[in-house]
């Protein structure tokens, strides 16, 4: 008995009904009791889990009853006075009297919690890196769509004016070819600078050239660019920019572009007849931004997906869903370079609301009392 109350194993003796009638030292640690709190007590009931109880007093029936080999090494999980599980690995004996009957048992055990928390890890670990992978895999597929578009385009119809097919003095059709072809090479260089500023961000190697923005401005503008695409789809846009918002410290051109993001989100995501919103609130923790519409939406679940890089959100058969998914993450990306956060609200069929958060710090001229401008 004094070897077992200096023994680093957990030793536990039971008697034939899985009553305690011993606990060692280490046992008592592992558990935080001490031993009058135990003793005589039903051990399953005491530290095994409700959903093992069955499957480990049966194996210590099996034990009793002469399956020796069969339960003499089981492991299970025991849960601690404080509420804690830990997975303990044991060996079991069978204590017998002089006839040889089963009297009890004395098992020793050892604590392998480390070991399955490092297994859980490494299986966490691994099923991270196959979601990524399909991830990635998704994204490339998909943008092989969206590259193979204006290449075809530009590939197309500079062949066209290349061979003079449609006779060589056409020059107004090809100028509408040249045209297509412009607009074409814009589109794949977007797509370029999208994949190489989430690497950028990624890497933490992303810079940002503040200068004083006129926040109205730059909204305007990023209007006037889904203007063509919004009309298109039955969409009607719907701006509150008062003139009197103070001057931003931030990159222009990322300003526009994480506008220009949220606002072709919401015109990809929309029904015909809807609308979308611009609004700036001037708050006291800063400018916020917000672009809201009665789109499809998402659920709360599949916020985090769309804020992750090269993860597209299921939605369906929705006839606006294109592009590279790379928006949303991207914009989170700039506005967290700008000191500032990213919120994304959406439910299904009830729409998203994408808010920028610029912080006080940012503004120039602010008023000291913070007020909504709408």
């Amino acid at each position: 008995e004094r070897y077992l109350d200096v023994a680093e194993a957990l030793f536990v003796e039971l008697d034939i009904n899985g009553r305690v009638i011993r606990l060692n030292r280490r046992g008592c640690e592992i558990l935080g009791c001490i031993p009058d709190q135990i003793k005589g007590r039903d051990w399953f009931e005491c530290v095994v889990p409700p959903g093992e109880h069955a499957s480990v007093r049966a194996a210590f029936s099996g034990l009793l009853s002469g399956d020796e080999d069969a339960n003499r090494h089981l492991e299970h999980t025991i849960i601690t006075a404080g509420g804690e599980r830990r997975h303990i690995a044991w060996n079991n004996e069978v204590l017998r009297d002089e006839a040889g009957n089963p009297v009890g048992t004395l098992s020793s055990g050892q604590d392998v919690t480390h070991y399955h928390q490092q297994e859980e890890g490494l299986r966490q670990a691994k099923n991270d890196a196959e979601l990524a992978n399909r991830a990635k895999t998704e994204f490339l597929a998909n943008m092989s769509h969206e590259l193979r578009t204006p290449l075809n385009a530009i590939i197309g119809f500079s062949d066209l004016i290349r061979t003079e097919a449609l006779g060589a003095d056409d020059g107004r059709l090809y100028r509408s070819y040249i045209e297509d072809i412009h607009n074409s090479g814009q589109h794949l260089l977007s797509l370029v600078n999208d994949i190489l500023d989430v690497s950028r961000i990624e890497a933490g190697r992303f810079e940002i050239h503040d200068e004083e923005v006129d926040i109205g401005a730059v909204a305007r503008a990023a209007l006037r660019l889904v203007e063509p695409r919004a009309k298109e789809r039955g969409l009607e846009l719907s701006a509150t920019l008062p003139g009197a918002l103070p001057r931003l410290r931030a990159d222009r051109r990322l300003v526009k572009q994480m506008l220009l993001n949220l606002l072709s989100n919401a015109v990809k995501f929309s029904h015909a007849g809807g609308t979308i919103w611009l609004v700036a609130l001037l708050e006291h923790d800063g400018l916020r931004l917000a672009v809201r519409d009665e789109g499809i939406g998402m659920a709360a679940d599949d916020i985090p997906k769309a804020l992750s890089p090269f993860v597209q959100v299921d939605r369906g058969t929705f006839a606006g869903h294109e592009g590279t998914g790379l928006g949303l993450p991207l914009t989170k990306g700039l506005i967290e370079a700008h000191d500032g956060t990213f919120t994304l609200e959406s439910a299904p069929g009830r729409g998203t609301t994408a808010t920028l958060l610029f912080p006080a710090e940012r503004l120039e001229n602010a008023e000291e009392d913070a007020h909504s401008v709408g």
